[in-house]
C-alpha cells in the first residue's frame, strides 16, 4: 500500500446526501466528507480543474451553497455510466467555509435516533 496523499480524512456520509452543481443538472451522490473537500458519485463525468458550486440540501443543515473545484473524476468500478468525483473546497481556510464544512460533518456523522420501543 502506498503513503495516504490527503491532507484532510475523510469522514463517511451515514447519512444520505446529494449535491447539486449550480448551472447545471448534475446530480452528485455524497460518500464522504473531509475538511477539505467532497467525495461522491455521479452519472455525469466532470472536467477535473472545473470551478464549481455545489449545493446541498439536508434536513439536517438546510440549504449549504459552497465554492468547490473537481480534482477528480474516474469511472466506477462495476458500475457503467457511473463516475466516482473528488472536489477540494476553494477558499477552505475562510470562516464562512469553516462553518458550513463543521455543520456538514456533523450532519453526515450524526447517529438518528429513536425514541425507546414500549415495554410490554
Amino acid at each position: 500500500m502506498g503513503a495516504e496523499r490527503r491532507q484532510h480524512p475523510r469522514v463517511l456520509a451515514a447519512q444520505p446526501l446529494e449535491a447539486y452543481v449550480i448551472g447545471t443538472d448534475i446530480l452528485v451522490r455524497i460518500v464522504d466528507v473531509s475538511t477539505g473537500g467532497l467525495g461522491g458519485v455521479s452519472q455525469t463525468p466532470l472536467a477535473v480543474g472545473r470551478p464549481l458550486t455545489c449545493e446541498i440540501r439536508s434536513n439536517g443543515v438546510g440549504l449549504i451553497r459552497i465554492a468547490a473545484k473537481t480534482v477528480y473524476c474516474r469511472p466506477r468500478a462495476g458500475q457503467k455510466d457511473h463516475f466516482d468525483v473528488g472536489f477540494a473546497f476553494l477558499d477552505a481556510a475562510h470562516a464562512y467555509t469553516q462553518a458550513t464544512v463543521g455543520a456538514l460533518m456533523e450532519h453526515v456523522t450524526s447517529v438518528l435516533q429513536f425514541d425507546e420501543p414500549p415495554v410490554l
